[in-house]
């Protein structure tokens, strides 16, 4: 092997990536797209105690100054480049119709392709068992809508299936500690670095919290109840004029809500 210096054009690749201005909106979306990758972003205390969004890049955290640009790189990962360098690397590309697309996809589409179709199977998969953390998921995605004005058009999964069941299994074991004991010990167990909730993350998280203890109280007075029904003893021969004293149930009993 040659050890001399030789040249190199680097590969042509497609990347997506967000503009960021230090705004609490811009803040949240950079969180929010980056939050189920290897690389999430976070605020964070910086040198002068205030609140500075950050980003957990595959070197180390790095800050994130207003005018940034956040990267999605070929392998999913995510960091932030400086507007001018930002510039000089790359040119915008208006968005792939199906018609445009020769079958010459880049890593970067095929990895993003890969992570949807995962998501899609794991979502599917878990659809078949509704459980407590479904029903804390689904309601903390539509808190979230709440929280958001309404103004939206689709619907959010704010937690994963895996981070939603972290919750879930924390509240059926510690059901007398806070909704903040919850999130820290999902931010131990899944999400690091921590993030802080703002006020709409802990409105989302509360009803997360509440429908898990209800769930759960729902699920023990079911068990209770069954238990309780195959505990009863079986009726004696007893004078049959004991049942003739028993006042009848009328024709149709109807228990639950009333149709419509």
């Amino acid at each position: 092997m040659s050890y001399d210096a030789r040249y190199f054009t680097k590969r042509s690749v497609t990347i997506s990536a967000m503009p960021t201005d230090g705004t609490p909106e811009s803040n949240r979306a950079v969180i929010d797209w980056t939050r189920d990758s290897a690389t999430p972003a976070f605020m964070d205390k910086n040198a002068d105690d205030k609140a500075q969004l950050s980003i957990n890049t595959l070197e180390g955290a790095h800050w994130v100054t207003p005018g940034d640009w956040i990267v999605r790189g070929i392998k999913g990962e995510h960091y932030p480049v400086k507007p001018d360098i930002f510039d000089a690397l790359y040119d915008q590309v208006p968005p792939a119709s199906p018609a445009d697309d020769d079958g010459g996809a880049s890593e970067a589409v095929v990895q993003a392709a890969g992570d949807f179709l995962a998501d899609i199977e794991a979502d599917h998969a878990a659809s078949w068992r509704f459980d407590v953390a479904g029903l804390a998921r689904a309601i903390a995605g539509g808190a979230r809508l709440f929280a958001d004005g309404g103004m939206v058009t689709e619907y959010q999964d704010i937690f994963d299936i895996e981070e939603a069941g972290i919750m879930a299994d924390f509240v059926r074991e510690n059901p007398d500690a806070p909704v903040e004991a919850m999130f820290i010990h999902l931010s131990l167990k899944k999400r690091y670095p921590r993030t802080e909730p703002n006020r709409a993350d802990l409105f989302v998280l509360s009803l997360f919290h509440a429908a898990c203890k209800a769930a759960i109280a729902f699920e023990a007075d079911q068990a209770a109840e069954e238990a309780a029904a195959n505990a009863k003893p079986a009726p004696s021969g007893s004078w049959p004029g004991d049942r003739a004293l028993q006042p009848s149930k009328p024709a149709m009993s109807p228990s639950g809500f009333s149709p419509r």
